[in-house]
């Protein structure tokens, strides 16, 4: 080691980089991390995850629930279980009451709990991009594809939520880092972890299937003999079969609850090439003009697709099998239209990986002291725009937002006991605490509409339940399927007079999902007075960019134009009714 003196000093400051990079990807993935709570449901599905994990807690570990797979769900609920084990050591839970207590009035813990699981495995991730990247053109460009995915503005904004990109994406890229190790020393054992582990991404999330090419013809290109040998196919068969039942292990109940899994699966189908409601087109052309340029930013995108080119025309294993994966994954997902910009994020890893190599392989022939300059000020210009993008998007979500602002305002100034009516999505509404009456009636209304009310009975039967003040809420929508008495169809005058509705909120926001209804913004204008408003936006004419058919009312471009993020919330109260 001494007579090499400058290689180890070298590989010092790498380690250091690597260690640093790590502790900043970290650090912007819990930044804000606690957002909108105690409100549960600012981001579309955490409240399903949670859900679900909890009541597997009661002993049924049957999801009945198969649009997604079911592998996030048990770990959910064995973290939950320990949370829990260790409240009841350390006295914070005398019994399950005191836990469903808390859950109930303040959920906040167990929705962090869950996030940071997902910010762990963000910031692991880009530990598994380095390692493959070294593996592949050294500890430079190790270095360089784990900075740009640290930054990277949709990994990172994914990395907060509960929800399953990001976990599944991080299994995924253990099964490549294996994969990797193949091309060095294949093992049977390395064929059956890559496997397993792709089974476990699919668990997760089934649309990672779409990258599964990427590890199998890397297990095949690694192995010896002849392209028809047994010596090569024979670990993809492998590789294949743990892949299966990694799957299974994580989802049992696909096969144990098969007609319900074919049901749920058959209508994501169906909601994935029909669109979600609003026709942006193909995901072919519209990941390719919006998705990836807001994902990874213009100059970090352009350094990846020059990655992805140095590939085509190198043509080594690694290049082969790593284009494979993008392009069969890419022609999939892009096929259909519901293009959701979480949809890319398991090519976010390796497209860093792509721009981290290239920017290493493109100044190899740089020598002496000035390299180091060279790739850290191309590297800065290269991150920069996306890692601004998400210190941004991480300030929105660290303030507090119009949804707990609006909730604040109401219990200050509107009495206990009195009647709202909400109006918009469920996702716009401020959190309020609906009276012993309200969940009386909703939980008969349910239970004669044929469902359990297993929830509702559990807040019914727990003491000082609920916290004060509380209210009666109405909310407006146009359909009421279930018939509950919660929800009003009709809002005229003599409805809402009929309701004892005093208060009525309102949200608009230029997401279609909290647009006014027409009518009540008529009677609204003829029978109430608007007493505050609480906007996101910086000015009237303010409208940065949204994922258009995503009920997250956080920016993803333009933040300046935002100092909060949720809808427009609007407070009225009736007057003359």
């Amino acid at each position: 080691m001494s007579s090499h003196p400058l290689r180890y000093k070298l590989n010092n400051w790498q380690t250091i980089a690597l260690a640093l990079i790590l502790l900043a990807a970290f650090a912007l993935r819990i930044w804000g991390i606690d957002f909108g709570l105690p409100n549960t449901v600012v981001r579309p599905d955490e409240t399903t995850l949670v859900h679900r994990a909890l009541a597997m807690g009661s002993g049924d570990l049957n999801p009945h629930f198969f649009r997604y797979p079911s592998l996030h769900f048990y770990v959910l609920a064995l973290v939950y279980g320990l949370y829990y084990l260790a409240g009841n050591v350390t006295g914070r839970f005398d019994g399950i009451a005191d836990f469903q207590y808390e859950y109930f009035t303040d959920p906040s813990t167990i929705f962090i709990i869950g996030r940071l699981l997902t910010a762990a495995m963000g910031t692991a991730t880009v530990a598994l991009v380095y390692t493959m990247a070294t593996r592949w053109r050294g500890r430079t460009a190790g270095v360089l594809s784990a900075a740009f995915l640290s930054v990277a503005f949709l990994h990172v904004r994914d990395s907060h939520f509960l929800t399953l990109d990001v976990p599944a994406t991080f299994y995924l890229l253990v099964a490549c880092a294996f994969a990797w190790r193949q091309f060095d020393r294949p093992t049977n054992k390395a064929a059956l972890l890559c496997g397993l582990f792709v089974g476990l991404a699919v668990s997760t999330k089934y649309n990672t299937a779409l990258l599964a090419p990427t590890v199998l013809l890397a297990v095949w290109l690694a192995a010896p003999g002849g392209t028809a040998s047994r010596e090569r196919w024979t670990p993809v068969a492998m590789t294949a079969l743990a892949a299966l039942g990694g799957f299974i292990a994580g989802s049992p109940y696909v096969l144990l609850d098969f007609s319900t899994f074919i049901s749920d699966v058959t209508a994501e189908g169906g909601q994935f090439s029909l669109g979600r409601n609003v026709d942006l087109g193909l995901g072919w052309t519209y990941h390719l003009h919006t998705s990836l340029p807001t994902g990874l930013g213009w100059p970090l995108l352009a350094a990846s697709a020059a990655g992805l080119v140095l590939m085509a025309l190198r043509r080594s294993h690694r290049d082969v099998a790593l284009l494979s994966g993008l392009l069969s994954y890419y022609l999939v997902a892009g096929s259909g239209r519901s293009v959701y910009l979480r949809y890319l994020i398991p090519m976010v890893p390796l497209l860093c990986l792509a721009a981290g190599v290239c920017l290493a392989v493109v100044t190899a022939r740089i020598k002496g002291a000035s390299r180091p300059f060279v790739l850290l000020g191309v590297g800065l210009l290269i991150a920069a725009p996306t890692a601004l993008s998400s210190l941004h998007h991480n300030r929105l979500l660290a303030a507090p937002d119009t949804r707990q602002l609006a909730a604040h305002w109401i219990t200050q100034h509107v009495p206990p006991g009195s009647t709202l009516g909400l109006a918009g999505s469920r996702f716009g509404h401020p959190r309020l605490n609906r009276s012993r009456l309200w969940l009386e009636h909703a939980r008969e209304d349910q239970r004669n509409s044929g469902l359990g009310a297993q929830r509702l009975s559990l807040m019914f039967s727990l003491q000082d339940y609920p916290l004060e003040p509380s209210y009666y809420i109405y909310e407006f929508s146009p359909v009421n399927p279930r018939g509950m008495r919660t929800v009003l169809t009709e809002w005229s005058a003599a409805d809402l007079k009929d309701a004892g509705i005093q208060w009525v909120i309102t949200q608009q926001h230029p997401l279609a999902f909290s647009q006014m209804l027409p009518r009540l913004g008529q009677l609204l204008e003829q029978h109430a007075e608007l007493i505050v408003t609480f906007d996101p936006f910086t000015d009237a004419t303010a409208r940065p960019p949204f994922d258009p058919i995503d009920a997250f009312y956080t920016p993803v471009g333009d933040f300046a134009a935002a100092r909060y993020s949720g809808p427009t919330i609007g407070v009225f109260r009736l007057d003359g009714i």
